[in-house]
């Protein structure tokens, strides 16, 4: 069902695009991460990956766009034993949106538009040396974005944005491989509210190739994994702070 309904909103943003120019952004992405888990454990590293980025965007129109995102992370850190630990984080996420793009009076306001939509989340946590039990926990859940883009013109060929998205988690699952006994559990997560907050800078030179643009996006990102009692173990309360940037080249076709 959830993999139908991301397909769908996919599907229609394809669809309604033909009748405006839409652009792509593409570009490496790099944020510090930091895990808090109840009972003390905490895990720091850098995440590294890349974002395709679809936006429709025009005035008194639809708005339409997508994102798939791919990362991983090498964390380490000390259980809330102060014991060491480490692990590679793997982070997918797939999301689709749609909403509307309001008309602006003002000269320099370029853009403002709403948005709900659609999403995937998964993240793998694979446990390594010197963690004392080798586990592999991969956390999903579905989400609904809730949000808005908005964006000012400075000069003829630079724009300042800020992108606002909260995301509304939907049957959160913590799926648990225990390596050396070959046995899996699931526990169930308490659903949180998810928060992104985006700051674009927007080159766009005259006469370049392809008429790229040029996009720097400092970011902040909130997670809240909710904990919550289980058989046989409960799901401990895991936050994520992430504060990074992108770099991206944008095209218009």
């Amino acid at each position: 069902m959830k993999s139908i309904l991301l397909s769908f909103c996919l599907l229609f943003c394809t669809v309604l695009s033909a009748t405006t120019t839409p652009f792509v952004s593409a570009g490496a992405e790099a944020c510090r991460m930091k895990r808090m888990r109840y009972g003390g454990t905490q895990q720091q590293g850098t995440l590294n990956g890349a974002r395709l980025t679809y936006n429709r965007l025009a005035p008194s129109c639809i708005y339409l766009g997508a994102d798939y995102f791919k990362g991983k992370a090498q964390m380490s850190g000390h259980s809330g034993t102060q014991k060491p630990i480490a692990s590679e984080i793997t982070d997918s996420i797939l999301e689709g949106r749609f909403g509307y793009v309001f008309p602006t009076q003002a000269e320099r306001v370029s853009l403002f538009a709403l948005f709900t939509g659609y999403g995937s989340f998964r993240e793998t946590n694979d446990f390594n040396h010197p963690t004392p039990l080798p586990l592999t926990f991969t956390d999903t859940f579905s989400y609904i974005p809730v949000g808005f883009l908005a964006g000012i013109n400075v000069t003829s060929f630079m724009n300042v944005g800020l992108n606002f998205k909260a995301m509304f988690m939907l049957d959160g699952e913590s799926h648990i491989f225990d390596e050396e006994l070959n046995s899996s559990e699931t526990l169930l997560m308490n659903n949180e509210i998810n928060i992104r907050i985006e700051l674009p800078v927007t080159l766009s030179p005259s006469d370049t190739l392809f008429n790229l643009s040029f996009a720097v996006v400092p970011f902040l990102e909130l997670r809240h994994f909710g904990g919550r009692e289980g058989y046989p173990y409960d799901f401990l309360d895991t936050k994520f702070n992430l504060i990074g940037g992108r770099l991206a080249l944008v095209s218009y076709f």
